[in-house]
């Protein structure tokens, strides 16, 4: 996933990117926001204190390619008709490069021929190679997202037995796997590499710190380039998530806060420049997994099979839940915590 990451964000020009750019009607392809240094937090802090630093973020959004059609429930069970929901900028398709300009919607990457080409043979060949890239590029992301989607309802079946529910309990939130991933790309702060050999320590904030209106998210960042820190409420400070080759770092979001009633709560995180590695890019892949459009976010308890699961095992239960809060690196709580006033009775088309 990194590899495809670099070859997206390292190998487009400005050109060939604007031609998958994301829009007001589509909000999915490429873009490029600016960091904390132009207004990502509306306040400063000790650490964040210049308005002027040059922090382009790079992005490429996805989404299940099936998208108009796993959101036409919501849309029809509030009246609205098909011809206007359509149009909506989360209802369009997947932007995905192309090494053929399509004239009709200008889509895709521009063709690039070699300056050494002679002949309309060499032009074919290498048009055939960046043909392949491109759809290399496309097959992986998307087995990499069926496989996310896999992997995060494993998790959240081990949640809902961790509570005394039953495994599949939850599943019917995510029948239609319509989640999004976003890969992301922080070039290094060409501005503070200068001011770090004054101040070696300081840490400079990429992405203030937020939650994640998600279930769960399931975060891959490339090789000894980390970046992310958690909040620890505890100790009141923040501290770096561990970066392990190979693994995923799950954050829990808003939506399994509300559905566990606080026993597994939104992870408060932000994104900084580490010193040690300011001159290296970091990419990032962001998988998100959220509920059907359709769905209304109700506590666990409510669910009628409540009185049935009370019966289980409550040693196997802690067992369980001991396990997932070590692996998700979040206090093990004896109780459920009330964070109620902190929802409303909503869908997630709603937010």
């Amino acid at each position: 996933m990194v590899e495809q990451s670099k070859w997206l964000f390292q190998q487009a020009t400005i050109d060939m990117k604007s031609q998958i750019a994301s829009s007001y009607h589509n909000r999915r392809g490429y873009y490029k926001f600016e960091g904390i240094g132009y207004g990502e937090s509306n306040h400063h802090d000790d650490y964040n204190n210049n308005n002027q630093d040059d922090d382009s973020i790079e992005a490429f959004l996805i989404g299940n390619e099936r998208a108009s059609q796993l959101k036409s429930e919501y849309f029809q069970a509030r009246g609205i008709p098909k011809k206007v929901w359509s149009q909506y900028s989360d209802c369009q398709f997947n932007q995905w490069p192309s090494s053929t300009i399509n004239n009709n919607n200008n889509s895709g990457f521009q063709r690039v021929h070699s300056k050494n080409s002679i002949n309309n043979n060499d032009n074919d060949q290498q048009s055939t190679l960046m043909n392949n890239r491109d759809q290399l590029f496309k097959s992986t992301i998307l087995k990499y997202f069926d496989q996310c989607s896999s992997i995060s309802l494993s998790i959240v079946q081990l949640i809902s037995m961790s509570l005394g529910y039953k495994k599949n309990d939850l599943d019917h939130l995510f029948s239609k796997n319509d989640h999004t991933l976003e890969l992301k790309h922080y070039p290094p702060l060409k501005s503070i590499l200068s001011q770090q050999e004054q101040q070696p320590q300081r840490q400079y904030i990429r992405m203030n710190e937020h939650k994640d209106l998600s279930c769960l998210t399931l975060l891959l960042q490339n090789k000894r380039v980390d970046g992310l820190e958690l909040y620890d409420n505890d100790s009141n400070t923040w501290i770096p998530a561990p970066l392990i080759d190979d693994c995923f770092l799950v954050n829990t979001g808003d939506i399994i806060e509300k559905l566990t009633e606080g026993v597994f709560p939104s992870t408060l995180h932000r994104v900084v420049n580490n010193p040690s590695t300011s001159t290296q890019s970091r990419y990032s892949a962001a998988f998100f997994y959220v509920p059907n459009w359709e769905k209304s976010i109700d506590p666990l308890s409510s669910l009628s099979t409540n009185n049935n699961n009370n019966n289980n095992n409550n040693e196997n239960q802690d067992n369980i839940k001991k396990k997932i809060h070590s692996v998700l690196g979040l206090p093990i709580t004896s109780s459920p915590i009330d964070h109620s006033e902190r929802f409303t009775k909503k869908t997630l088309g709603q937010r």
